[in-house]
């Protein structure tokens, strides 16, 4: 049996590596000795196979608990909370209405929480780290940063979530259908795309309907550095839809529910 070793622990986001050496010849390592002779073994009666003695066989399983148990462990995986904060404030009164915020949609890997990446070796290849990782989905945590900006901007007297069962004028409904780290770039960059949709809840007549896209360079090759370029385009990705929004605030009316 022999060591396993491991190449030096990465600053960037590229997916780790794991190489094995051998001992040069006569450099034999504990687990490579030859175990300790059972002594008396010339002495063992003919045709019977002598027990090797329990100093003997304690000795060999030491060795091979301290060979096999210095493997080096693989590297955890990382977990990444995505926060944007649009900085947004009150553009008027709120307007006399309910907005229900519906949870975002998420185009093929970007309903999961792993971090997709693409290069420029290979833009039609969509791929994914394998140990740096959402917290939670992105969808999810943009949906939630798509409510908190909206109720600090005061866009509308009442924004809700599915969750809160609540009656509502008007839907906000949406797609994130791109979300990807461009380490090969120069310089290395983020891109998003998220589209939105407004609607009438009363007669589902949509009102508006709009793409965001942007991209924000990396400073830095370190996955904090990336995670921070993808706050940044989040939060005005965010930060224009709200706008828009506060530009029809005084059409927004309420409907007549029961």
């Amino acid at each position: 049996m022999t060591r396993g070793g491991r190449s030096p622990e990465r600053d960037g986001v590229s997916t780790p590596s794991r190489t094995f050496s051998l001992a040069p010849p006569g450099d034999r390592s504990p687990a490579q000795r030859p175990p300790p002779e059972v002594p008396n073994r010339a002495n063992a009666p003919p045709g019977r196979k002598q027990r090797p003695e329990p100093a003997a066989l304690l000795a060999l399983i030491a060795l091979m608990l301290t060979a096999c148990g210095s493997a080096p462990a693989l590297p955890p995986d990382r977990f990444y909370r995505l926060e944007p904060v649009p900085q947004v404030g009150p553009a008027g009164p709120p307007a006399a209405a309910a907005l229900l915020v519906n949870d975002l949609a998420g185009r093929n890997f970007l309903g999961g929480n792993r971090i997709v990446f693409r290069t420029r070796e290979e833009p039609l290849a969509t791929q994914r780290y394998e140990a740096l990782l959402w917290e939670e989905p992105p969808t999810q945590s943009l949906a939630k940063a798509l409510v908190s900006a909206l109720r600090a901007a005061q866009v509308f007297q009442f924004v809700v979530v599915a969750a809160e069962r609540a009656g509502s004028d008007y839907l906000l409904s949406g797609e994130l259908q791109r979300f990807e780290h461009r380490p090969t770039d120069q310089p290395p960059r983020v891109v998003a795309t998220l589209h939105l949709t407004l609607v009438q809840a009363d007669n589902r007549r949509t009102l508006a309907s709009r793409d965001y896209s942007g991209e924000e360079l990396v400073d830095g090759a370190t996955p904090d550095a990336m995670v921070a370029a993808f706050t940044r385009l989040s939060a005005r990705l965010i930060g224009e839809a709200v706008r828009d929004l506060q530009t029809h605030q005084r059409q927004f009316k309420a409907s007549a529910r029961p």
